[in-house]
């Protein structure tokens, strides 16, 4: 049997995508008062970028700009700079990866983030989350619009934190206290949203990113749909997923099937981004998302091409491949060890030139 042609292919989900859209008019009164982070998601440009820890150097960041990285997405953990012996936090690391990261003229993006012991410890008590939310507003008052860490550097230039994600995959068992609630969520998204805006009104406040992933989870759709049946609508302006799927077409099935839940609630002008995606060339030999350094390279270069063909019908206007380096040793992940676009050995791998082909295509 011949293989569908990627343009069939295309022309097949762009069909049902118009079959689920609706006139974003229609609803222009879903959200009364739109937030001035959700007007400026849904005026940002098409983007793409890359997952990675918050180890990353200056030497890291220099090398994504020859790739056409200008995002760069990492777990910034409550627990790694809450040391507050003198009664303040320590933002060291993250000093440094903010000046790597501007110097090269790439944008950072946090999941604002808890874990204990390298597990995620979800804030759920009054008492949790009022430290949370101390922290959170530290963070975008360091980083955000006007932050402290861009006074101090006046030198640097000024690339502030435009949008702060709550949480990771709070769909899966593993990121949410072994069992997904999509009620406690909610209740944290409202107050980090709340905060957020009360300390950088301009920010733009993303959802978490709902994982695609085989098992252990809740689907995407159905998460999202208990958000909006919680009211949690006007606390995102950008809903995320993480499409992961066995080949490219299952990626662009995950993420139509999300905005198809978000449209039928009354939600189809809300951007959505694609805060990871990808494939390992060192997982288990039976998981799905497994191959080789070519299959590696076509998937990317496929998902890149369908998602961004997808902008017609669907606000997708952020890709984020997961992930920037090759990370051997993560237990809880059988296959992120293999997923970067580059090597431990700092060697690129054929994903790498395929990322920057797809990044010179982007629409500006």
């Amino acid at each position: 049997m011949p293989r569908p042609r990627p343009l069939l292919l295309l022309g097949i989900f762009s069909l049902l995508v118009a079959l689920i859209a609706v006139d974003h008019a229609d609803f222009s009164a879903a959200r009364s008062t739109v937030p001035t982070g959700a007007v400026r998601a849904r005026q940002m440009s098409f983007q793409v970028g890359v997952s990675g820890p918050p180890s990353a150097v200056a030497a890291d960041f220099k090398r994504m700009r020859q790739y056409g990285i200008g995002t760069y997405r990492f777990a910034l953990s409550m627990r790694t700079i809450d040391r507050r012996d003198n009664g303040l936090y320590n933002w060291s690391q993250i000093d440094r990866l903010a000046k790597g990261a501007a110097q090269n003229g790439i944008r950072l993006q946090p999941i604002l983030f808890r874990a204990a012991q390298r597990l995620p410890d979800p804030p759920l008590s009054p008492s949790e989350l009022r430290d949370w939310s101390k922290f959170v507003a530290a963070a975008v008052h360091r980083y955000g619009n006007d932050g402290q860490f861009w006074l101090l550097n006046p030198l640097l230039p000024k690339l502030p934190v435009a949008a702060w994600q709550v949480w990771n995959e709070p769909n899966l068992r593993y990121f949410w206290d072994d069992q997904p609630n999509s009620a406690a969520y909610a209740n944290l998204l409202a107050d980090s949203a709340a905060t957020i805006r009360a300390n950088d009104p301009d920010a733009i406040v993303v959802l978490a990113g709902l994982s695609n992933a085989a098992t252990k989870r809740m689907s995407p759709s159905r998460f999202i749909g208990r958000l909006y049946r919680a009211g949690s609508a006007s606390d995102f302006d950008v809903a995320a997923i993480h499409a992961y799927a066995r080949n490219s077409v299952g990626s662009l099935r995950a993420t139509v099937a999300l905005y198809a839940r978000m449209a039928r609630n009354e939600d189809p002008a809300t951007p959505v981004w694609v805060t990871e995606i990808g494939w390992s060339t060192a997982a288990p030999a039976d998981h799905y998302l497994g191959t080789n350094p070519l299959g590696q390279a076509r998937r990317l270069r496929n998902s890149f091409a369908f998602l961004r063909g997808l902008r017609s019908t669907i606000p997708v206007s952020e890709i984020l491949w997961y992930s920037w380096q090759d990370a051997p040793g993560q237990e809880a992940c059988g296959w992120c060890a293999g997923s970067g676009l580059i090597r431990t050995n700092g060697l690129a791998k054929p994903a790498a030139e395929q990322f920057a082909l797809a990044s010179a295509l982007q629409p500006r």
